[in-house]
């Protein structure tokens, strides 16, 4: 009996390699939609070549920059090339709080082109704070893949600060420093 089902699952494998294309199969497949661990950065150069700002503080003279990288992302045919397409969507509020201080819908788009399955590319969105007061501030920056069907959404959430700023005007100019002279 151990060998007749054997036989029958080798047939059925054998009969299912056949009938449906290795392409279409992986096409059929559904991936999960994910991104990598989000970084708050100083700077960022390229895929995987950035500064973490660590901790994350900033003044209100600074941008906050994220980097994530998408992975398990879909592909549209657009304009006979093939592309992924990302959004990403933002929300800050001031930490344990529920009311949002800052909402930007359409912070970042991305519509690279897609050559090979094992593409790699990173999205980086950018905030600045001109008007908030030094605090802690919780981002929840939502990342959505457009070219699924239907689109996935993740939601990351971010915890910084803002410090004051060692300046005096809003151009972002240190203070001057005065000298006292005594007089003779």
């Amino acid at each position: 009996m151990g060998i007749r089902r054997s036989v029958y699952r080798l047939i059925l494998v054998g009969f299912c390699g056949f009938a449906i294309p290795l392409g279409f199969m992986e096409q059929g497949v559904a991936q999960e939609f994910r991104l990598s661990e989000p970084a708050v950065c100083k700077s960022v150069k390229g895929l995987r070549d950035f500064v973490r700002l660590d901790p994350p503080e900033l003044t209100t003279f600074d941008k906050l920059n994220i980097y994530v990288e998408p992975s398990g992302f879909a592909t549209q045919l657009i304009d006979g090339l093939r592309k992924a397409k990302f959004v990403q969507n933002a929300k800050v509020r001031a930490k344990g709080m529920k009311k949002v201080l800052f909402e930007r819908r359409d912070l970042y788009k991305f519509e690279p082109e897609v050559k090979s399955d094992v593409e790699e590319f990173y999205l980086m969105a950018s905030i600045g704070f001109k008007n908030f007061p030094p605090g802690e501030y919780t981002l929840e920056l939502e990342t959505i893949d457009q070219a699924a069907k239907p689109e996935q959404k993740k939601i990351q959430t971010i915890e910084f600060r803002i410090i004051p700023s060692n300046t005096d005007d809003s151009e972002g100019h240190p203070k001057p420093k005065i000298k006292h002279r005594k007089k003779a």
